[in-house]
């Protein structure tokens, strides 16, 4: 339903604003329509979702003064179905079920060169609201053009029905100009019965409409709608040809009402009325004409509204449906026992088999056909056409100047729907012209639900998906860890005691190598644990005095003389106490590894706060350049004594955290880690 070329106004929440920038160029070449606004906070951001109306918001996972599930409850709060797309590094089950569970539209993880895919996703969530708006406020119009309508089956006169007819059409479309015409009783004359207030403020007399009127009047224009039997549409009278007479309306639509006359909508603005409140005349000019030939048509009245009702409550259950095939179904029995349609049938395409594949019938499709084959894009199929362009397509007789597959089958009324890249419905009845404007309006509404339950549960299973494959891949890890925890350890063990015992029986220079090498497969088999067992997890956040922790960790791993630590970050942040410990530690214990290669001259540690982080600087012998992209890598190490993971666990607990870590050169010339992203205690 939504506009596919409409702009969409995105606020982009990130705490770097070269991040900001660079985002917003590449998404709005991504997508054209995209426009970005940006804030560095969530306390900015909110000001401008007070300011602005936006139509997405996308949010890094963390943001500098609130953390990102605080940040999307206080959206939620005030805006409950604003789209909103969390970013985050990793797609870790815990971080990704926080943010679905405050709300959250979706997650996506940040890669190099995906702003196309997260474009798109933008599109797709904010196309999605905006249907799910529009179809609410249909709903809504629908809703209350039932209870206005639902008067007229007690109306008394003709008068009085028309007069009802005119002010529903007055409240809810905004028609001041409106007004009903009947023809006489000699059947020369139009004459109005029926009308708004504003009709004789502006017309010099009660208009009425001749039989016998020259082609360009007023008179001869509702006369050929009349006659038609088809509704007539002006957007803009001055200018039009068909009316060549002054008029003080400009927008009209003239919808005839059977063999009683012509339902007259207008107002004195150009362009005022959109399709959905041409389709509202449509509905209401037939219920007016049911109205009107009560006898007739009082049943088919009462069957509408409660055809429309019903279906609302319908569209909510496609929501709750929990599989493609439950959904298949629930489309099947709203389109019999709601719609009144006999011959049902819901397709969804497969690509592995081509086409597009029975999944739900009714009962009457059975009876007329054997069996239904998969309609592919060479069967020549009327399914497959309607599909492939698009569009809902209705056929009054397939028997007539169409090639239809059904042909001779006893169908002959056909109405086909898509659902966008799933398929299709169709229904169809056993007599022609089976459906008017009204039926094709609810199976519209019907086929948009479908769509977007269908989307909600594609979206349900990418994540349903994500979840599994994080719990697979949990579960290898644990596996591992457990292998390492036990089966290297143990047999280390037992090493660790020969070596004491062979120390005893004999003194060689070959026992102190052996024993380094069992302390260096101790540190493997920490490390190892350490990057299985915590992962990108963290705890429970908590003010952590960064000076006090830095030197503990300091008296924890120094092993050398000539080396000092500097502590003068003089900040609290806040984080996991326990991950943050192993970062310090693992960084403290590379600059003494690797700092410098001459352990006997002095060397300096200095940790700094900076305005978003931290960061550890050494003046040792530095990394070179083109090796600073590779030391987070597991298992790279420039010292023969390294594990290969001291940094690589050092990454994966700031990425457990969302900060960013990075190497540069300090200025004493070794290296310099910094850490940004990190949230700090006033």
């Amino acid at each position: 339903m939504g506009d596919p070329d409409e702009p969409i106004d995105v606020l982009h929440v990130e705490g770097d604003p070269g991040v900001t920038a660079q985002t917003a160029a590449r998404l709005e070449r991504a997508a054209p329509r995209i426009g970005v606004r940006t804030a560095p906070d969530a306390a900015t951001a909110m000001k401008t979702l007070r300011a602005h109306a936006v139509d997405c918001v996308v949010t890094e996972c963390d943001l500098p003064d609130r953390s990102g599930v605080a940040f999307l409850e206080a959206i939620r709060e005030r805006w409950p179905e604003l789209p909103v797309i969390v970013l985050g590094e990793t797609d870790d089950e815990t971080v990704v079920s926080d943010a679905i569970d405050a709300g959250a539209t979706d997650w996506f993880r940040k890669e190099a060169e995906r702003d196309t895919l997260l474009a798109a996703r933008i599109c797709r969530a904010v196309d999605a609201a905006r249907t799910r708006r529009q179809l609410a406020e249909r709903t809504r119009r629908l809703e209350a053009l039932g209870e206005r309508t639902h008067a007229l089956t007690y109306t008394q006169t003709p008068a009085e029905t028309a007069q009802l007819a005119v002010d529903t059409a007055d409240d809810l479309i905004d028609a001041p100009l409106t007004g009903v015409h009947l023809l006489n009783a000699d059947e020369t004359r139009l004459e109005l019965v029926a009308h708004a207030d504003a009709v004789l403020e502006l017309f010099d007399e009660p208009p009425a409409y001749d039989r016998s009127n020259e082609p360009g009047s007023r008179a001869h224009l509702v006369w050929e709608a009349f006659r038609s039997g088809e509704p007539i549409r002006l957007t803009e009278t001055t200018g039009d040809d068909r009316l060549t007479e002054s008029t003080p309306a400009e927008s009209v639509v003239l919808h005839p009402i059977g063999e009683h006359g012509v339902f007259v909508i207008s107002s004195p603005a150009a362009a005022e009325f959109s399709e959905t409140d041409v389709l509202l005349v449509e509905i209401l000019a037939n219920q007016l004409e049911a109205a009107l030939d009560r006898v007739d048509r009082e049943q088919t009245l009462k069957t509408r509204e409660h055809r429309l009702e019903r279906l609302h409550d319908a569209t909510r259950g496609l929501i709750c449906a929990d599989s493609r095939q439950a959904i298949a179904e629930e489309v099947v029995r709203a389109a019999e026992d709601i719609l009144g349609f006999s011959v049902v049938m819901v397709r969804f395409y497969d690509d592995d088999r081509g086409g597009l594949v029975p999944m739900a019938a009714s009962e009457a499709v059975g009876e007329l056909f054997a069996e239904r084959p998969v309609f592919t894009p060479d069967s020549g199929s009327l399914n497959w056409a309607c599909f492939d362009a698009g569009e809902t397509r209705v056929y009054d007789d397939i028997e007539a100047d169409t090639t239809a597959v059904d042909r001779g089958s006893g169908l002959r009324s056909l109405m086909i729907l898509p659902l966008g890249e799933y398929g299709t419905i169709s229904v169809g009845e056993t007599v022609e012209e089976a459906f008017d404007a009204t039926d094709e309006f609810l199976a519209r509404i019907l086929a948009t639900a479908t769509e977007t339950s269908l989307d909600e549960h594609a979206r349900e299973d990418e994540l349903r998906r994500r979840r599994d494959e994080l719990e697979r891949q949990n579960e290898r890890l644990q596996e591992f860890a457990d292998v390492v925890s036990h089966d290297l350890r143990n047999p280390l063990t037992v090493a660790t005691g020969r070596l004491s015992l062979a120390r005893a029986e004999c003194d060689s220079e070959h026992l102190e190598t052996v024993e380094r090498a069992h302390d260096r497969m101790d540190e493997l088999i920490d490390d190892l644990l350490t990057l299985a067992r915590a992962g990108d997890v963290i705890g429970e956040p908590e003010s952590v005095d960064l000076d006090a922790l830095a030197e503990a960790c300091w008296g924890q791993v120094s092993t050398r003389e000539a080396a000092t630590l500097e502590a003068a970050a003089d900040a609290t942040i806040v984080a996991d106490r326990t991950r943050l410990r192993q970062l310090l530690e693992n960084l403290f214990r590379n600059s003494l590894q690797h700092g410098r290669t001459d352990e006997t001259v002095p060397l300096t540690l200095r940790i700094r706060t900076h305005e978003d982080g931290f960061s550890v600087a050494d003046d040792g012998d530095g990394i070179p350049a083109a090796d600073r992209e590779s030391v987070f890598e597991a298992g790279y190490s420039s010292h023969p004594d390294g594990t290969g993971f001291g940094l690589r666990i050092v990454d994966q607990v700031a990425t457990a955290h969302g900060w960013d870590v990075r190497v540069e050169e300090s200025p004493a010339g070794g290296a310099r880690f910094t850490v940004s992203g990190v949230e700090f205690v006033e």
